[in-house]
């Protein structure tokens, strides 16, 4: 049986509690000490124009932890965009995003890789759900129906 190291966090867009300073490097290092198998991050910046060191965040964390990346765009402005990635040690052999957005508010989605680990296909659902009580139920629903038509 194969064990599986699983962590999941919102780096917020590789900014400091603030959102004052870049913190993609502390947040490499922390991720790294951690020795994950598989990293499910949230609001991870896929497209940065306006500060060219935050732009591919998905790419740069994966390099630096040596894993494999999946990245789902979820948010989209005029010079950035943010999303879902998942990182892993293993192969992933396919992943797609779906808008789970409930309102023009909040763009979310659910990033769904698979991902081979020893030869088991394992289906990783890396989500960010709404502020509101309401959306995170409808979200939720959503994310059920995304596994009973997909995942065997």
């Amino acid at each position: 049986m194969t064990v599986l190291k699983v962590v999941s966090y919102n780096i917020h867009k590789g900014k400091s509690a603030l959102g004052r300073r870049s913190s993609l490097m502390e947040l490499s290092a922390g991720l790294s000490s951690l020795q994950a198998d598989l990293l499910f991050l949230q609001e991870i910046q896929g497209r940065n124009e306006i500060e060219n060191h935050l732009h591919a965040q998905p790419e740069q964390l994966a390099g630096r932890l040596q894993m494999e990346v999946a990245y789902g765009c979820n948010a989209i402005r005029k010079k950035t965009d943010h999303g879902n990635a998942l990182l892993s040690r293993f192969e992933i052999v396919h992943h797609e995003n779906e808008d789970i957005s409930d309102h023009k508010l909040e763009q979310r989605g659910v990033l769904h890789a698979q991902v081979n680990v020893n030869d088991l296909l394992v289906h990783c659902f890396v989500v960010h759900l709404g502020l509101f009580n309401g959306s995170r139920i409808r979200q939720v629903e959503a994310i059920i129906q995304r596994i009973k038509r997909l995942v065997p």
